[in-house]
């Protein structure tokens, strides 16, 4: 078993061995700076993730990211995550499969988000019956949510449509909403509230308790975003880097190492200064909040 402290000294034996190259010298400066803040700290005693391997060569970007994290299937790793990117949650599961969310109404009777602003008198009438509607509805979320953790995607959409709406419906309508999104599991709402949420539009309340979701879940959106940094797309890789950044450990410094190393990413000047910042905010990771 290799620790990750005697992972970080084989770096940085590697590093020395390299001085030569620009890169070299600045990750040298950042394994130095590990060493000696986390020497006495029990968490880089345990068993390195990512640990260095200096008898391969690996120039691969897609073999060394889904080899470290040992994907059994990378390209359903790298579909999943880059689904979650675009937001391709729209799914229609059977009902007789009882999928999460199906016993809650898909369509929003003859009642659409967009038309409901505040009413006048000509169109209080329809909101009484749309308020009537949405507290089944939010029954029905809570109802399913007793059972499992999850609802359907469509429900998911609506419910996000609503909480970042509340011009269009109510305030008391929004945070309604947007409770039943904290209290529940989807892998897409983490990757909703990462794409949308956080946004200096929305109003402060909201992105603070959204960071506090996803703050709450740090291990599942690394995990979830960390196979996207073998994505052909730079710009893909280099929003997963800064998500890695936030929500990973000190573990991924390895693994952004090991993408720094690859030949290509001398050519790739904002990608290299994403992965460098993201190893930034993870060795001074204890300045971040906690899980």
């Amino acid at each position: 078993m290799i620790t990750l402290y005697d992972d970080w000294l084989l770096r940085r034996e590697k590093f020395a061995a390299a001085l030569n190259n620009q890169f070299a010298a600045i990750q040298l400066r950042i394994i130095d700076f590990l060493l000696a803040r986390y020497a006495d700290d029990p968490k880089v005693r345990e068993p390195a993730q990512f640990p260095f391997d200096g008898s391969t060569n690996l120039n691969s970007r897609a073999i060394l990211v889904h080899g470290r994290l040992r994907a059994r299937d990378p390209a359903e790793a790298h579909s999943r995550a880059k689904t979650l990117l675009n937001h391709i949650a729209e799914i229609n599961p059977q009902e007789s499969i009882g999928a999460p969310g199906s016993l809650i109404p898909a369509k929003r009777w003859q009642f659409t988000l967009c038309s409901l602003h505040r009413p006048d008198l000509g169109n209080a009438y329809k909101l009484f019956f749309f308020d009537a509607w949405l507290s089944q509805y939010f029954a029905l979320c809570w109802a399913e949510l007793k059972q499992t953790d999850m609802l359907a995607e469509s429900t998911i959409s609506y419910l996000v449509n609503l909480a970042l709406s509340p011009e269009k419906t109510s305030q008391t309508t929004a945070l309604k909403a947007l409770y039943i999104l904290e209290n529940c599991n989807n892998d897409s709402v983490i990757a909703i509230w990462w794409n949308r949420g956080l946004c200096a539009s929305h109003p402060r309340e909201l992105v603070e308790r959204i960071v506090a979701y996803l703050m709450k879940r740090r291990t599942r959106v690394a995990n979830l975003f960390r196979s996207e940094l073998a994505s052909p797309r730079p710009m893909d890789r280099i929003r997963s880097a800064r998500i890695v950044g936030l929500f990973g450990t000190l573990n991924d410094i390895s693994l952004l190492q090991d993408l720094l190393a690859l030949p290509e990413m001398h050519d790739q000047r904002e990608e290299r200064e994403a992965y460098l910042a993201a190893i930034n905010d993870l060795a001074n990771e204890g300045e971040r909040i906690n899980e």
